[in-house]
């Protein structure tokens, strides 16, 4: 579940600390060392998120700049304390669909460093919400342990989110429409495989 960040500075910090010195957090800052989380006083250009559990715990914490004249969002900063985690995940994926479900973003953009084991679900989530990868940067930054790294940036505009939206719905009516419309030697099954949806005997009719 996402919180304002604001509510839970102090166990935030905590969590940051505890995840300064473990490797597969070195993406998190994007350079040479850590810092403590700079929790903003306001939301007017930056929002910032705690993603919690069930128990109310902190997994994690999801922030980015807001350009409200631009009506665009980018400076991501990502960062799970509890690896795999499904709720975290899910808070992500909340976050940014909110970006142009509630907010109203005209388009929202973020880079990832291209070892960085996030990078797939980005790349499946730009594929599904018709965004696309619009940058290559070779060896752009000096991690904590000590190499350069290439980063790739994305970005997906209201359009193309709404767009793929508009057809996931369809597909998904499309889908329950053949099923329910099901003759006998297709009931079951996700998709019709009669010759048409006006089948012989649809299941509606069978079961009157």
């Amino acid at each position: 579940m996402l919180k304002p960040a604001q509510l839970y500075k102090e166990k935030l910090q905590e969590e940051n600390i505890k995840a300064w010195y473990k490797p597969e957090n070195i993406f998190w800052n994007g350079c040479c060392g850590d810092s403590q989380i700079n929790i903003q006083e306001n939301n007017y250009d930056c929002h910032q998120f705690a993603s919690v559990d069930k128990d109310d715990n902190v997994i994690g914490c999801i922030a980015y700049n807001v350009d409200w004249a631009a009506m665009s969002a980018d400076g991501f900063g990502i960062i799970s304390f509890k690896k795999g985690s499904i709720e975290f995940a899910r808070d992500l994926y909340k976050a940014v669909c909110d970006l142009f479900e509630a907010y109203h973003m005209n388009r929202v953009s973020w880079c990832a460093y291209t070892d960085n084991p996030a990078i797939r679900g980005y790349r499946n989530f730009i594929k599904k919400h018709g965004g696309r990868e619009c940058g290559y940067y070779r060896q752009i930054a000096k991690l904590q342990d000590g190499q350069l790294h290439d980063s790739v940036g994305f970005e997906i505009l209201a359009e193309e989110f709404m767009r793929q939206k508009v057809q996931e719905m369809e597909g998904k009516q499309s889908a329950d429409y053949a099923r329910d419309h099901a003759c006998d030697f297709c009931k079951g099954n996700a998709f019709h495989t009669c010759t048409s949806f006006s089948c012989a005997e649809p299941r509606v009719r069978k079961e009157k």
